[in-house]
């Protein structure tokens, strides 16, 4: 297993501090493994709904790779001295990790047959399965059985779960937990992405870290009460974090 003694405990969550190409390395020594780990790609967002929730928070803390998905959670982690840390999203990561795993079986869990369906136009040949689940708050302990069940008969490496969060972030550590092998990654919205339903805000809105304004008025219904709740609350966690290194 990969060394993770870049892992630093940050904005409460426990962020990997090291380069794009070092959290790339360590998630395919993942999937070469006969063990069950997990992935989770925390922004803003999560780390707000973690500050809020004990509980998801010590789920994430178990988690086996937390990696920094936003520009400012690394504009923090650079602050306080961890200037290798980059921003890796879900999508990004999906890409590269298809260009570097041709030999490798991935699943995709989660969104609806119609962008399921788009995905497995765009990565041809480098999927062994497809489930859109039921909608639920939560997933009953048969519904996860036969969802294991599925996986480990595709003899999945990578499982992909776009569930939304911090669903999809509880999922994938819940299920790393209860399966035998195979990396689960909460990538949520790049199933939208790939699967062609939503355009994704160009690359330099992203290095600015403005994705979120981008996305926010794309789906305002959906996007905007939230982003106007948690921002200024991840704003002051981000100064109290700041203020309480230097103090």
């Amino acid at each position: 297993m990969s060394d993770l003694t870049g892992t630093t405990l940050t904005l409460g969550l426990p962020f990997f501090s090291g380069s794009r190409k070092k959290v790339r390395e360590i998630i395919e020594d993942f999937g070469n493994s006969a063990q069950s780990t997990s992935v989770v790609f925390a922004n803003a967002h999560v780390v707000v709904e973690a500050n809020h929730d004990s509980h998801f928070r010590d789920l994430l803390n178990s988690a086996s790779l937390v990696v920094p998905d936003g520009v400012p959670i690394t504009w923090v982690m650079h602050f306080l001295g961890l200037k290798e840390a980059e921003r890796y999203s879900g999508p990004d990561l999906m890409e590269d990790l298809f260009l570097q795993t041709k030999d490798k079986r991935h699943f995709f869990l989660g969104s609806s047959p119609t962008v399921l369906e788009g995905i497995k136009n765009r990565f041809q040949g480098l999927a062994c399965g497809f489930y859109s689940p039921p909608f639920a708050a939560q997933f009953s302990e048969e519904e996860k059985e036969k969802q294991i069940d599925l996986i480990e008969k595709a003899n999945a490496d990578y499982i992909w779960v776009g569930l939304g969060a911090p669903k999809q972030e509880k999922y994938v550590v819940d299920m790393s937990k209860k399966s035998k092998k195979g990396v689960w990654l909460a990538v949520g919205a790049a199933f939208d992405f790939y699967g062609g339903n939503k355009a994704r805000a160009p690359k330099a809105l992203q290095n600015m870290g403005l994705e979120w304004a981008f996305r926010m008025f794309t789906e305002p219904r959906r996007l905007a009460i939230r982003y106007f709740k948690t921002n200024p609350v991840f704003m002051g966690l981000a100064i109290r974090e700041i203020l309480r290194n230097l103090l």
